[in-house]
């Protein structure tokens, strides 16, 4: 059973948010239809159109407008940040998703947004299989986290899937969230990672 759990923030430092010892996606993950990469020049208009829908931000703050979706992506592909991910699907070449490695409440957590066109297809949960593989082959970490709206019954049931485990629920932003961990060697990742 899940117990409720407190939100603690991460201390600030010079390594917040990213790992100086070890190098971001060297190489891009491919699994058997997508592939998890750096974002490039020439994502910004698929970034925009996934920050600017409804549907896919309904659970992680709305849509961002398009002049403010257009500075984040434009900011996301300039920067180069440790932890930034795009997501492209194989057969189209196309970047259909993207995401996030942070550490935002603590430990690092994977956060990410899909094409709502591509839901419901086993794309996202390639994904994530294949980055918490690499997680955990790159770095000394023995845990990663996701959080997600209880109300998103879809994303819980991928991060389910995926082998996270529930490990409780707090309040934030006018919601109940639920955290989801994977820890090192409890976590039956395959993939190519």
């Amino acid at each position: 059973m899940a117990e409720r759990i407190e939100l603690k923030h991460a201390p600030r430092s010079a390594k917040e948010g990213r790992m100086d010892d070890v190098e971001w996606l060297p190489a891009p993950l491919t699994a058997s239809r997508v592939r998890v990469r750096r974002p490039q020049h020439g994502d910004e208009a698929a970034l925009v159109a996934l920050f600017t829908d409804e549907d896919v931000r309904q659970f992680v703050g709305g849509p961002l407008g398009t002049d403010d979706a257009q500075r984040r992506a434009a900011r996301i592909v300039a920067d180069g940040s440790w932890g930034d991910f795009v997501v492209e699907i194989l057969a189209e070449r196309a970047v259909i998703g993207s995401g996030d490695l942070r550490r935002k409440r603590g430990p690092w957590e994977i956060s990410y947004q899909f094409d709502r066109a591509y839901w419901g297809l086993g794309l996202a949960s390639e994904m994530l299989t294949a980055l918490v593989s690499w997680f955990f082959a790159a770095t000394d970490e023995n845990l990663l986290i996701a959080v997600t709206q209880d109300a998103n019954r879809r994303s819980a049931q991928l991060l389910e899937r995926a082998g996270g485990r529930s490990s409780g629920t707090f309040q934030q932003y006018g919601a109940v969230q639920r955290r989801y961990e994977f820890r090192r060697g409890s976590v039956s990742c395959g993939g190519d990672a």
